[in-house]
């Protein structure tokens, strides 16, 4: 989901199968579809939001900083086995895509999600294959990537993640919550 202030609402994406190629039956592949929403009860149509032509899952939207209304998108390319993610450049999020770019992490990678962090961006997504464990892409530029899996620790298991914010207080409020959990008292 994504805050449009000039709108005052939200944009939000999934991905829905279709027939490949045009079928009536058989193979189905994945696109990108939006929605719009102001209070999370109306919802515009939903709309067809990226089709390169082939299968793709796992659509996020990063604002390029500095450049008003420049987006890039990161989706995973689900033609090859294991599936890439590849990075996707546009002017905005409803104007056509374009220039896309090829597969910039592991194989087996997918549901890619960014962050902006001071000097770039940080990438972290799933990776499907053995040993499954979440990857990490650094890039000052949203163009040239490099591996920075090591710069993280995350509990073994873990699939398909967001990134939210915190303060250090919310962190830690969330943190003595997680350990009564674990050790199976309730608050």
């Amino acid at each position: 989901m994504y805050y449009e202030p000039d709108k005052k609402d939200w944009l939000v994406l999934w991905p829905s199968a279709v027939l490949a190629d045009g079928q009536t039956g058989g193979a189905l592949d994945n696109r990108i579809y939006a929605t719009a929403t102001k209070e999370f009860r109306h919802f515009t149509a939903a709309r067809l939001f990226f089709d390169p032509g082939y299968a793709v899952s796992g659509a996020t939207l990063v604002p390029v900083s500095g450049k008003e209304g420049q987006y890039y998108l990161l989706f995973t390319d689900e033609r090859s086995a294991p599936p890439a993610n590849r990075i996707d450049a546009a002017t905005g999020p409803t104007d056509p895509w374009q220039d896309i770019g090829a597969p910039f992490t592991e194989s087996g990678a997918e549901a890619p999600a960014a962050i902006p962090v001071p000097g770039g961006y940080l990438l972290y997504y799933d990776h499907d294959g053995a040993p499954r464990h979440f990857g990490v892409a650094f890039s000052a530029n949203l163009q040239h990537w490099s591996d920075a899996t090591s710069s993280i620790s995350l509990r073994e298991g873990m699939r398909h993640g967001s990134l939210l914010h915190l303060e250090t207080s919310e962190y830690s409020l969330l943190l003595d919550y997680h350990q009564v959990f674990d050790s199976g008292l309730t608050k």
